[in-house]
Order: structure tokens, then C-alpha cells, then sequence
């Protein structure tokens, strides 16, 4: 059975550290990225790559801009997408049709509920 892959794009260095870890004890293969652009060279090379970032949800007060709703739109057709973010701009997000591959979870999670998602996800590829 081949190992599930994560690209990582968190900006809380001390979170990243500890994902990383975690996936890694979990036998799932992590890249962390740091941009969209390296999210989509890295998905070139391994379309069956489960995106799980933050990067969106920094947005002016919990709203996406109409370029991070394509952004993710756009994503989430290629590959399975976990969004993590504030539970404000989480449940706001809930009323956007993001798309089929895309989850929308509310920092702080409980990281057995994230591996659940990407388990799942990893499945659903195969």
C-alpha cells in the first residue's frame, strides 16, 4: 500500500513543526509549501497529494476576496483540499459552495479529527 501524502502550507512555524511530526508517526509523507504556486507544482508531481493550509484564511475580517474563492475553487478540482482556519471564517465559509474535494475545519482541531479527514480522503483517491 503506498503512503498517503500531505502538502502542508501553515504559517505558525511552531504548528507546522508539529504536524509534520505528527503525519510523519502516522506513516503519511509530508511537503511543506509556502505558496499556491508551490501547492500547484507540487500536486503536478503527485496529483493524489491532500492539500491542508491555512493560507486562505487570513482574509479582511473572515470574508474571502473573489480571487481566494477561485483559488480554492480552482484547487479543490484537482485535489482534495483541507482548509484550516478560525472558527468565525469557518462558519462563514460552511454557506460557500467551495467545491466537492473541499473541507472547511475550525482552528483549534483535534488533530485525530484531521487525520480522519485525510485517511478518508487518501480512500476516496485510490
Amino acid at each position: 500500500m503506498s503512503r498517503s501524502r500531505v502538502l502542508l502550507c501553515e504559517d505558525d512555524a511552531a504548528l507546522a513543526s508539529i504536524l509534520v511530526a505528527f503525519f510523519t508517526d502516522e506513516q503519511i509523507d509530508v511537503r511543506c509549501c509556502t505558496s499556491l504556486e508551490e501547492i500547484q507544482g507540487a500536486l503536478s508531481d503527485d496529483p493524489s497529494a491532500i492539500v491542508v493550509s491555512d493560507s486562505w484564511s487570513h482574509g479582511s475580517r473572515g470574508q474571502l476576496s473573489t480571487r481566494e474563492y477561485d483559488e480554492i475553487v480552482a484547487l479543490g478540482r484537482v485535489a482534495t483540499v483541507i482548509v484550516t482556519t478560525g472558527r468565525s471564517w469557518a462558519a462563514r465559509a460552511s454557506e460557500l459552495s467551495l467545491g466537492e474535494r473541499v473541507v472547511v475545519i475550525a482552528k483549534p482541531y483535534d488533530l485525530d479529527q484531521l487525520l480522519d479527514f485525510i485517511r478518508v480522503s487518501a480512500e476516496l483517491q485510490r
